[in-house]
């Protein structure tokens, strides 16, 4: 047998037993807790989005135990397998210096790469960098077409 279909089956035979033991937990009266299976569809399945969904609620903290370094993680992990939203959440962070020393150079390099794949947020992000100068020299024009074009993806 191919390694990655025995690969395959391992994960789907891995994610099956999670599942029965959150429909278990459930029955006992404890909610599934929606993180928890983002956790689940991100590290066995390899989803992005859902590495996004759970970095997201780990950068908020709330429901559970604010994790920045954690995030930071998924969000470089759903980026480097292409998903863009992975790479403008990681830009964000590279920018504010949250879950890590701040790295403008990185912000910019991760906001252009987004928007160049169409990502708004990517595109908005860059822009907002471009107009205050801030890791990349102040460009006006080009700060402005890139706010335009992440508003226009829907970023605001």
């Amino acid at each position: 047998m191919p390694s990655g279909l025995r690969s395959g089956i391992v994960a789907l035979g891995l994610l099956a037993l999670s599942a029965q033991l959150l429909a278990l937990r459930e029955l006992q009266g404890g909610a599934a807790d929606p993180l928890e299976l983002a956790d689940l569809r991100c590290s066995l399945l390899k989803r992005s989005s859902a590495c996004v969904e759970l970095g997201l609620g780990l950068a908020k903290g709330g429901a559970v135990s604010q994790d920045l370094p954690r995030a930071r993680a998924l969000f470089h992990a759903a980026c480097e397998r292409g998903f863009m939203p992975g790479c403008s959440q990681e830009a964000v962070l590279c920018r504010d210096g949250l879950g890590a020393p701040r790295d403008l150079g990185r912000a910019v390099a991760l906001f252009a790469q987004a928007c160049r794949e169409h990502d708004a947020q990517g595109c908005a992000g860059l822009g907002q960098l471009e107009l205050d100068g801030e890791g990349v020299a102040r460009d006006e024009k080009a700060g402005a077409e890139h706010v335009r074009q992440g508003c226009g993806g829907g970023s605001a």
